[in-house]
């Protein structure tokens, strides 16, 4: 695996199943029991159930595809430029779009997605002007520095000002519109756990909040550990400073929910991102080690139980005891880990079945479909249509709104 600019097909393949545990996560019950046959109704909550689990993979991938591309970043602010040209751009369409949405209430369904489209077109001539004039002046970090810095002056106002005034004084007197552009802006640059009234816009940005941390903190913190790690030859050694990285995660989570209350970063999922990190710094070994395996475990058959294990974290969330339940989610990094470095070896392992063209299609516009399908799901909802019907909506309208989010030569100048 030495050529990495060959792109992973069977990885597309995996972040496309993650993100159909995403969508499905969120399509009401009701819909799925009135589209299926009564005998599978007792199965479903153990498929459907499972969109932490798939936001988990992706934070598996996230992880992986850090150390594996960015193994030692030229510079701090050329990486976090890099990734926030990933992150914001079709990230900032669909908040914009929802805030519209939501100071003019009564749009029909046809007229919010026009909306959503608008803002995107929009945003890709916009986008396309800044590609121009990058290629004149160093545009990309100038634009990081300009964002990074609104995002600290907007937490900052949020907590110095914004939450001296008692909720029911902002939702109560405050204008309305006012109150939505706040939203959106506070939305807009995840500064949303720096308070404790201002709600998100949409259920999933909660993700990109830890997303974004787990970005400022690896070339910052991961990569000089795992390049420490990686130099040394004791195993014990390695193995301690990996596991003291779990500890940092866990006692960053307990810091960020009781001392912080800031539950909303949800620092114990960083967890996957470390695991996926030290795939990605040493693939080669972990690929070794996997084609090591008895060769009944590289054939299908094998993929199943691991993907039954994997999705059994569904069962994890029902135990109330929270210790207990942070024990068993770092458990479940192990199956997902080993099913993360299958995919990595193509043919020779279950990637063949990961590299599935429907799954492949999911996994490359998988960003797009996580920023939108809470949206599609409410309106087909409305609509009274069943699954099909979802899905359905999913291919026509995706498909042109996933194009016009993504554009091609980013990368030339946020280098």
């Amino acid at each position: 695996m030495k050529n990495k600019n060959i792109r992973l097909t069977a990885l597309d393949g995996l972040r496309g199943v993650a993100i159909l545990l995403v969508i499905f996560n969120h399509i009401p019950l009701k819909i799925w029991y009135e589209s299926t046959p009564v005998i599978i109704h007792r199965y479903l909550d153990f498929l459907l159930v499972n969109g932490k689990v798939g936001v988990s993979i992706l934070f598996l991938l996230t992880g992986f595809l850090m150390a594996w591309l960015y193994p030692r970043p030229k510079s701090k602010i050329a990486f976090w430029s890099r990734r926030y040209a990933r992150l914001f751009p079709a990230f900032l369409v669909m908040v914009v779009s929802l805030t519209i949405i939501k100071i003019n209430g009564n749009l029909t369904i046809l007229n919010q997605i026009l909306v959503v489209l608008g803002v995107g077109m929009i945003a890709r001539i916009i986008w396309e002007l800044v590609l121009n004039i990058g290629k004149k002046i160093p545009i990309g970090k100038i634009l990081t520095y300009f964002w990074i810095s609104f995002q600290v002056v907007v937490a900052g106002w949020y907590v110095f000002y914004l939450l001296k005034i008692p909720s029911p004084v902002f939702y109560e007197t405050w204008d309305k519109n006012l109150q939505w552009v706040i939203t959106g802006i506070i939305n807009a640059t995840l500064t949303l756990p720096f308070g404790n009234y201002i709600g998100q816009l949409d259920g999933v940005y909660w993700s990109l909040i830890t997303e974004t941390f787990f970005y400022i903190l690896y070339p910052v913190l991961f990569v000089p550990i795992f390049l420490y790690i990686n130099q040394k030859k004791s195993s014990k050694w390695k193995a301690f400073l990996f596991l003291s990285s779990f500890l940092f995660c866990y006692g960053l989570n307990l810091i960020s929910q009781r001392i912080l209350a800031m539950r909303m970063m949800v620092p114990s999922l960083m967890i996957y991102f470390i695991v996926g990190v030290t795939i990605g710094s040493n693939l080669d070994w972990w690929q070794q080690k996997f084609l090591k395996l008895p060769k009944i475990i590289l054939k299908p058959i094998g993929l199943i139980p691991i993907l039954l294990i994997i999705l059994s974290g569904v069962f994890v969330y029902s135990i109330s005891n929270e210790n207990l339940v942070q024990l068993m989610f770092i458990s479940l990094t192990i199956p997902t880990g080993i099913l993360l470095v299958a995919a990595t070896l193509g043919e020779q392992s279950w990637g063949r079945w990961l590299g599935n063209k429907f799954l492949v299609f999911l996994g490359k516009y998988s960003y797009a479909l996580y920023l939108t399908h809470a949206l599609i799901i409410k309106h087909t909802h409305d609509l009274t249509v069943g699954v099909l019907g979802i899905i359905s909506n999913f291919i026509k309208i995706k498909i042109k709104f996933a194009l016009n989010l993504f554009y091609p030569g980013s990368q030339y100048i946020f280098e």
